[in-house]
């Protein structure tokens, strides 16, 4: 176990950085020679800016008086070749003389190293329609003019009329490139091509027009402080990756520090460096790179001050982390040597060594040796809540919980809000064996706090994991009284309703949580599987009453698993089966149909729509859905069977109708309603004998007698059939078709004695005469 102790950025207080002499920290970080000569004589370039164009004209004067390798010998060189229109070497005079720049003079350099850029863009773009060079030049013009412009150097007007002009150019090339300027993945493209191919400037310029778009890309913004760092601009480094740390806030990473603080290094910023390597640790405390790089640090101070007490202090920290504790403790010793020959060393800081080295004794499992550091503070500052934070940690690893908790309250009275504090107490709170001291412990720790609401969520979360389910949601939802934005508690709380089998209350619980964090994708997780739980619970229960025949009691269960999955198929036809059974048929209709929609190739949802019409008489919808069924699974009986039973029952419509519509004299309709009736069942003699007399109304005695005789076909018990057959075949003097049809109606009728048998009899001794 690892126990806080100082790091180094606690005593960089009075470091100063270090400069060889005969230079001069200029604002780029970089140490610049003064120049032998005063160059008065050199102005910055001037300009006129016609449309998409930059003239930049230099003051006469010879560069002949300077010696070869001075700033004014390329400034002026390169103004030469520039008015000669050589362009490219005037480029390269202006580079030559960059580094040798001083301060004030990098304006006018980056300015004519612009303007030379422009011009040859010009030349690609105007005379060459060479576009990518010309795109080239103004990316490069636009570092100088913009991107790598000094911080807190204002643009005098002549500076800016090449920038505004640069930025026109650059739009033109663009466009006629059709590369989206407005577009943030565009710039982010083009930075990362010029990045492959070296063209670091290049490379900085888009990646700037992307953060432009987008200020909160952390890409860009990591990318810029890369790249300002490899062309030797560490405060425009700088600037990029605290820019980078910030938007990325706890997801930055511990190498980004590391860069940020080699790039203060560099810039001379020491203390800056220090606290950046040590934020590294703290985000990853096994950075060896923060640790080696500290440790040259304090090696160094240490090299030019060796009674530095700092130095020895933090490069003893170094060393602790380091686990090299013998060298720790050398330094930390040689820490207090010096501290006492200077008098005027503050006495916290005094202080502060002695409790770091009692840290190390800890760790080193030398306890009294790290009791007697630790009260060798408390005997001159008894309320120092450091040194009672030591000596509390230790007595809890010694395994004195008791003495510890007295110390760890001793702490919490001077500082309520300690959450070292705090957590110890919850820690010793939790570590007791016995499970009900324990939870004794856990609710006064939590009565002791009762206003924070992330302390009865902690307690609750250790109930929670004891499988205390009803403790842990007592504290729950004590916290959430006390803070109810806490999504996380309201996510623990339906994890404990849940394991209690209180489904209801745990789908609400989780929809809290998803409701304060919806792109929180575990919470919309637990809440859909706690969602399709209880909705299987009541489709389950539901499922069961209707087995029992109980309907009525199954309707809230359907109820209920239809508002968790209001869109699945087999739940919604279930349903549609109890409200059918209810004959609550619209509904149950309605609930097939949607079934329907989200398996359309279900027979059975087809089948339960057909019978639900069927029981409505809505036959031809009825029809209309058993086909489709029988269609999807030809091999259903019960459908089938439906279907034909279906059939026939639309033929005895039909039938019913034609009757109607004969006995009203209607014969047209009465024909078209019984050849339905028919076409619904071809083996209903009634149909074809009404058929029959239908068309003998219709003057049409052969169709008559066909459809009587397939009557008698079909039931050859049909007595009616085979009077009206006898009547038709004896008026077309058929006398044996007559005959036989006479005598088969007479034998059919049995005792019968009405005017029709009479009839019949009189037509047969009539006919049968010779």
């Amino acid at each position: 176990m690892s126990f806080p102790h100082h790091s180094g950025s606690r005593f960089n207080d009075r470091l100063l950085g270090y400069c060889p002499k005969g230079t001069r920290q200029t604002a780029s970080g970089q140490s610049k020679k003064r120049h032998s000569k005063q160059l008065a004589g050199i102005v910055l370039a001037s300009l006129t800016a016609l449309s998409i164009t930059a003239f930049p004209s230099f003051l006469p004067q010879s560069f002949a008086q300077y010696s070869a390798g001075d700033y004014g010998y390329y400034f002026e060189k390169g103004s030469d070749y520039y008015n000669k229109s050589q362009v490219t070497n005037a480029i390269e005079m202006f580079k030559k003389a960059l580094p040798l720049a001083t301060e004030d003079n990098i304006p006018a350099i980056y300015n004519n190293l612009g303007a030379a850029h422009i011009k040859r863009g010009l030349y690609y773009q105007n005379s060459l329609r060479n576009y990518n060079a010309a795109l080239s030049d103004y990316r490069n013009a636009l570092f100088y003019l913009d991107t790598a412009w000094p911080e807190n150097v204002s643009k005098r007007p002549i500076h800016q009329r090449n920038y505004d002009v640069t930025v026109q150019n650059l739009d033109s090339v663009y466009s006629a490139l059709n590369l989206n300027t407005k577009d943030k993945a565009t710039h982010l493209s083009q930075a990362q091509q010029s990045r492959l191919k070296g063209n670091l400037q290049e490379a900085i310029v888009e990646y700037a027009q992307a953060l432009k778009l987008d200020s909160k890309n952390a890409e860009a913004a990591k990318a810029l402080g890369d790249l300002f760092n490899v062309v030797n601009l560490p405060l425009k480094s700088q600037k990029y990756y605290q820019l980078a740390g910030n938007l990325l806030g706890d997801e930055a990473s511990d190498d980004l520090f590391i860069q940020q603080a080699a790039v203060a290094y560099k810039a001379g910023n020491v203390d800056k460096a220090v606290q950046l390597y040590n934020k590294a640790l703290e985000t990853n405390p096994q950075n060896t790179a923060a640790l080696d790089q500290l440790e040259k640090i304090w090696l160094n101070e240490i090299k030019f001050n060796n009674a530095s007490v700092l130095g020895h202090a933090n490069l003893a920290s170094v060393y602790q982390k380091k686990k090299m504790y013998e060298q720790a403790l050398a330094q930390y010793q040689a820490a207090e040597h010096f501290a006492e020959m200077n008098r005027a060393t503050p006495f916290d800081v005094k202080k502060q060594i002695r409790l770091n080295m009692g840290t190390l004794y800890q760790e080193k499992k030398q306890y009294q040796l790290a009791d007697a550091a630790y009260n060798t503070v408390l005997q001159t500052d008894p309320n120092n809540l450091q040194a009672l934070t030591y000596k509390a940690s230790m007595l809890q690893e010694v395994g004195k919980g008791d003495e510890a908790g007295d110390l760890y309250q001793r702490i919490l009275t001077a500082d309520p809000n300690n959450a070292m504090a705090q957590q110890a107490l919850f820690d010793l709170a939790s570590a007791e064996q016995d499970p009900e001291k324990s939870a004794v412990a856990l609710k006064n720790y939590a009565d002791r706090f009762s206003g924070n609401p992330d302390i009865q969520a902690r307690v609750g979360e250790e109930f929670h994991r004891r499988k205390d389910y009803d403790n842990a949601a007592l504290f729950y939802q004590r916290a959430l009284r006390l803070n109810p934005s806490l999504a996380a508690a309201y996510a623990n709380l339906g994890a404990v309703y849940q394991a209690q089998g209180k489904a209801p209350e745990s789908v609400e619980a989780y929809r809290q949580a998803v409701k304060l964090e919806s792109g929180n994708a575990t919470f919309k997780k637990l809440l859909a599987d706690a969602e399709q739980n209880i909705g299987a619970e009541s489709f389950q229960k539901a499922a069961d009453l209707q087995q029992q025949g109980k309907h009525s009691e199954a309707v809230p269960y359907f109820t209920q698993a239809l508002a968790q999955t209001p869109n699945d198929p087999d739940l919604l036809a279930a349903y549609g089966v109890t409200l059918q059974n209810l004959n609550r048929l619209d509904e149950a209709i309605a609930r097939y149909q949607k079934a329907i929609t989200f398996k359309p190739n279900e027979a059975s949802y087809h089948y339960y729509l057909g019978t639900a019409y069927h029981q409505k008489g809505q036959l031809p919808l009825a029809s209309q859905a058993y086909q489709k069924a029988v269609q999807l699974d030809p091999g259903q009986n019960d459908v089938r069977q439906a279907l034909a039973s279906l059939q026939q029952q639309e033929g005895g419509q039909a039938l019913e109708q034609a009757i109607d519509a004969y006995n009203r004299k209607q014969y047209p309709q009465a024909l078209i309603a019984v050849n339905k009736a028919l076409a619904r069942n071809k083996g209903d003699a009634m149909a074809h004998y009404y058929k029959g007399l239908i068309l003998q109304a219709q003057k049409n005695p052969v169709g008559a007698k066909n459809s009587y005789k397939e009557a008698t076909l079909i039931n050859p018990d049909f007595a009616d059939a085979y009077y009206a057959l006898a009547v038709i075949m004896d008026e077309m003097k058929d006398v044996t078709g007559a005959k036989t049809a006479y005598r088969r109606f007479v034998e059919l009728s049995g005792d019968r004695d009405d005017e029709f048998v009479q009839y019949a009899k009189e037509r047969l001794t009539a006919i049968s005469s010779p």
